[in-house]
């Protein structure tokens, strides 16, 4: 396994994925707070977004 390859294709899904949109989405689904999305860089801005959805 090339672990470079695959360290940029995690960081490269995380900026794809970790986006305000998806994490409503994901709230409003009833999903926790995506794991992968805890060492971005806005993670505290989109786990309180993520919180404020699931606390309606």
């Amino acid at each position: 396994m090339n672990r470079s390859a695959y360290l940029q294709g995690y960081a490269k899904g995380q900026q794809d994925f970790c986006l305000p949109d998806n994490i409503t989405a994901f709230a409003n689904s009833g999903k926790d707070f995506p794991a992968s999305c805890n060492s971005v860089a806005d993670s505290a801005q989109l786990k309180h977004q993520w919180q404020q959805v699931m606390d309606k």
